[in-house]
């Protein structure tokens, strides 16, 4: 089986600078980089950037997966919005944690799943892992999200 790996950055409440366009460009020759996003897959090689600092700095969300069952997904929200405090309290265990960082709350959640016999289908082996986290998330911060 051959090796896939999926990076996908997206911005919600901004849109990235030219200057910021070029940093990130510095990291990948062969991204897909718009004022909103920067998406890369890799079949060999590696990512050469940090996607924690790249979520403090620049992006909202963050969705990554390989081939070989490793998953991450990352969403950013204002501090403002839930008391950091509230949040720990719920992300106190894997796969799900919470960092305050540059005035936002970064939620990761994890999953590592072995290949099944066939391996795992590049993509749509994110789309169960996504559903589950973002019904999770909206079921639990519900209450601060539509207060805030």
């Amino acid at each position: 089986m051959s090796e896939y790996q999926y990076y996908e950055f997206q911005t919600v409440e901004r849109r990235l600078t030219e200057n910021e366009m070029q940093e990130l460009r510095a990291h990948s020759t062969r991204a897909r980089i718009t004022p909103t996003s920067f998406i890369n897959e890799y079949h060999f090689g590696s990512f050469r950037g940090k996607p924690n600092e790249w979520m403090e700095k620049y992006f909202d969300e963050f969705l990554y997966l390989a081939n070989w069952g490793s998953r991450e997904l990352q969403l950013a929200l204002p501090a403002k919005l839930i008391p950091a405090q509230t949040a720990r309290c719920y992300c106190s265990s894997q796969p799900v944690s919470v960092r305050e960082k540059s005035g936002k709350l970064i939620f990761t959640f994890l999953l590592n799943e072995e290949p099944t016999e066939n391996g795992l289908k590049e993509r749509e082996i994110f789309r169960p892992f996504c559903k589950s986290a973002a019904n999770w998330f909206r079921e639990t911060f519900e209450v601060y999200i539509l207060a805030g």
